[in-house]
């Protein structure tokens, strides 16, 4: 199998677990939003009955749902700027905004896992040129490989930041530092081969490092041009 197959595929599957994901957090909004609103239906009921109703509770009620709105919210705007990510082969991006959205989008799955992953933006943009659906599949594989070599609970924090004409991620912070056995991974290799990538492990401390403006391979076909739909 080439890997411009393979990437394919390994995207394919990136893309259905993040789609099944996301479909489960709106499930449980919409789940807590039911529920709510039973909670006003009984309310109601029982001031149909004669019993006074409690502002304050209705307050309180009011405010659950419209946080739960705010939730469902989010989650569809991430999910649409993760479906539009495959709209271009190459963009240009700023590196933290990418690596904000890949940790929210698998904020559900590195929970289940009994760990935490954040991302730190502090100082300038980290701007590069790159395929970003290829990008994220990759950061995920890189998480998920210290996630199942490390031992939850644990955190990780990803450092963005600019080196030269490169840009870089730090996958620091974690209490388990993974011996690098089995790494890169197969997928890894392919991957960051896709992006001009290159992965390494330093100090205890994952090392992503990506061309900041680079010629990156068609590894997804690349049909007409289309407008975006918002």
């Amino acid at each position: 199998m080439s890997d411009r197959i393979a990437a394919a595929e390994d995207g394919i599957r990136f893309f259905g677990r993040v789609t099944a994901s996301i479909s489960h957090e709106i499930n449980n909004v919409l789940a807590i939003i039911y529920e709510n609103s039973g909670l006003v239906e009984d309310l109601l009921l029982a001031a149909e009955k004669g019993r006074p109703l409690d502002p304050s509770r209705l307050k309180e009620l009011a405010g659950r749902l419209k946080a739960q709105v705010r939730r469902g919210k989010e989650i569809v705007e991430n999910m649409n700027r993760f479906a539009h990510s495959v709209d271009e082969p190459v963009n240009s991006l700023d590196l933290r905004d990418l690596l904000a959205l890949t940790v929210s989008l698998a904020r559900r799955i590195v929970s289940m896992k009994e760990f935490e992953v954040e991302v730190e933006k502090v100082g300038k943009a980290v701007h590069i040129r790159t395929d970003p659906f290829l990008l994220q599949n990759l950061v995920w594989l890189c998480l998920d490989f210290l996630m199942e070599a490390g031992s939850s609970p644990d955190s990780i924090r990803l450092i963005p930041e600019a080196a030269g004409d490169e840009a870089r991620i730090r996958f620091t912070g974690m209490k388990s530092v993974p011996s690098g056995a089995g790494f890169p991974t197969p997928k890894q290799e392919i991957l960051s081969k896709a992006v001009g990538a290159r992965l390494c492990m330093i100090d205890g401390e994952m090392l992503l490092s990506i061309p900041q403006n680079a010629a990156v391979p068609p590894q997804r076909h690349q049909g007409t041009k289309k407008e975006k739909e918002v």
